[in-house]
C-alpha cells in the first residue's frame, strides 16, 4: 500500500486531505512521518499496536540499537572510541539529553582532533610475512563521515537513546549484545 494509501486509512479520510494537512505542516502529519515507517503504520492498521513500541519491548529495542551502534564504532575507531563517548556524554548534559544532529556533525568534523581517527591497519594474507598487502584506509574526511552516517542512520528514537545513555550504553555493549544473542538462539 501506497504512503497516501495508508495515510488516508489511518485518518480515514481521502488522499487530498492528507496533502492538504501535509502542505499546512499539521503536527500530527509532522509526528507520524518522522517517527514511523509506512511498515510500522501498516502493521498498526492490520493488528492495532506496533510491535517495537510496546513498553517492554521498546527499550529492549532502543538498547539493542544502542549497542549494535556503539559495536560498529568500536570496531570501526578501537582506540578512540572511548573519548567519543565522554564527549557524546558531555553533549547530552550540555543538551537535555538531546543532541542536535548538527551539534553532533560539529563535535565529529571540527572539534575532534585527527588522532581519533586512527584506524585498525587489516591486511591481507600474512601481515608478517614478504606478501603483507595492507588494505586500504580510509582518508581522515571519510573515517568522520562514515562514523557521522551511523548516528544520521539511527532512527531518532535510537538516537535520543544512545545520546542519553552513552556511557552505560559503552561500558555494557558487549553484555547487552551476548544476553540478545543467548536469548535469539533459544
Amino acid at each position: 500500500m501506497s504512503h497516501k494509501d495508508l495515510m488516508s486509512k489511518l485518518f480515514d479520510y481521502n488522499a487530498t486531505t492528507y496533502y492538504a494537512w501535509r502542505k499546512q505542516s499539521r503536527p500530527i502529519i509532522r509526528l507520524i512521518e518522522k517517527y514511523f515507517s509506512d511498515e510500522e503504520i501498516q502493521e498498526f492498521l492490520d493488528t492495532g499496536s506496533v510491535k517495537k513500541l510496546e513498553e517492554n519491548d521498546f527499550s529492549d529495542y532502543l538498547l539493542l540499537e544502542s549497542s549494535k551502534s556503539v559495536n560498529k564504532i568500536k570496531h570501526l575507531f578501537p582506540k578512540k572510541a572511548k573519548v567519543l563517548f565522554e564527549k557524546l556524554d558531555e553533549l547530552s548534559k550540555e543538551y537535555e539529553n538531546e543532541i542536535p544532529i548538527e551539534k553532533l556533525a560539529t563535535l565529529i568534523f571540527r572539534e575532534f582532533e585527527d588522532d581519533i581517527f586512527e584506524r585498525r591497519v587489516y591486511f591481507k594474507g600474512d601481515p608478517t610475512g614478504a606478501n603483507a598487502n595492507p588494505i586500504p584506509t580510509p582518508t581522515l574526511e571519510q573515517s568522520k563521515l562514515e562514523l557521522f552516517n551511523i548516528f544520521q542512520n539511527l532512527e531518532k528514537p535510537v538516537y535520543d537513546y544512545l545520546c542519553k545513555y552513552s556511557i552505560y550504553v559503552f561500558k555494557n555493549h558487549h553484555k547487552i549484545l551476548r544476553k540478545y544473542n543467548e536469548q535469539k538462539k533459544k
